[in-house]
């Protein structure tokens, strides 16, 4: 063992220590993944792990609890460490990305393109971004503006590439759009909420592309902000604020998708009550267009604003990464 050593230890794929592999200082608290060592529950070193949300059993390779973001992702076991994917995956702790963008768009008839340029945040740092887009769908028109995106995704690094988009923009003078977006896998998705100035208005539906720096780190971007000569304390307090602003970005996209849904829903209930009425009126044995369609896009935007709240606690909830 060389001098200064701390810790250096064999894992199996779930984290449990090979036999005859392992050595750790008593007061050395990380263990796989970087994660805390919760020794105490079993009363042996690297069998258990106490995540930012939920206890790991590295010896069954299972959470102990459901995860808080379950409803977001069906096709997932809820207790699964990593998604199951070992090899190539790290467990991520259920942060989503922020990213504040300008923006200009323009429709003709059955064709729309777009453009967005800015900046990603997550909960370890930060990196620029472009991302241009074309859809189909229709209007006239074109905008300029900027907006905020709220995506369900745990690293900015999962939003690079191929994605789609779905939404619609109006505008006269000064105007709103909205959007409904995600990766092409289905893995992910979020929403954008924008203002805007232009003329128009549109819907559309199509694919975009989005090229991303390399991420830093809030420290190193507060290194590089407080020089050489900065101490600790001072580069920590401001990637502090840094982190800080984020979150408040993070929390106004989240309450924003929030409210968004629930004046959707006001909407459905509108119009599930007017098909309900006229069944109501002498119309009993008269199957009413629509009238279950309705029912069901209710239900499931209720639903999805279970998810959206959920969101916004997670968001609430999150820190600085170490």
């Amino acid at each position: 063992m060389g001098a200064g050593k701390t810790e250096m230890q064999g894992y199996d794929p779930f984290g449990s220590l090979l036999p005859g592999r392992n050595y750790s200082s008593a007061n050395y608290r990380f263990g796989f993944q970087g994660q805390v060592k919760d020794d105490e529950v079993y009363g042996a070193t690297g069998t258990s792990y106490a995540l930012e949300y939920r206890m790991h059993d590295a010896r069954v390779g299972r959470f102990w609890s459901l995860d808080p973001l379950a409803a977001k992702y069906p096709w997932n076991s809820p207790y699964a460490f990593s998604e199951n994917r070992v090899i190539d995956g790290v467990e991520l702790e259920g942060l989503e990305v922020v990213s504040v963008h300008g923006d200009a768009q323009g429709f003709y008839k059955f064709v729309s393109g777009s453009a967005s340029a800015g900046m990603m945040f997550d909960r370890e740092g930060m990196a620029a971004f472009v991302s241009p887009g074309v859809a189909v769908g229709y209007g006239v028109g074109a905008s300029v503006g900027g907006g905020v995106s709220f995506s369900g995704v745990p690293k900015l690094e999962n939003l690079g590439g191929l994605g789609w988009t779905i939404g619609g923009s109006v505008n006269a003078a000064v105007g709103v759009s909205f959007s409904v977006d995600g990766t092409t896998d289905g893995k992910y998705g979020g929403t954008t909420v924008g203002l805007s100035a232009g003329a128009g208005a549109g819907f559309f539906a199509g694919g975009t592309y989005t090229a991303q720096t390399k991420k830093v780190t809030y420290k190193e971007v507060a290194q590089s902000i407080a020089g050489p000569n900065a101490t600790p304390e001072e580069v920590n307090g401001l990637a502090n604020d840094m982190f800080s602003q984020f979150k408040e970005l993070a929390i106004k996209g989240a309450t924003q998708a929030l409210a968004d849904q629930d004046t959707r829903i006001m909407g459905l209930r509108g119009k599930l009550g007017l098909l309900q009425d006229i069944q109501k009126k002498g119309l009993q044995d008269f199957a009413v267009p629509g009238l279950q369609e309705a029912q069901n896009e209710l239900n499931s935007a209720i639903e999805h604003r279970g998810v959206l709240e959920q969101q916004l606690e997670d968001v609430k909830s999150m820190k600085l990464e170490e």
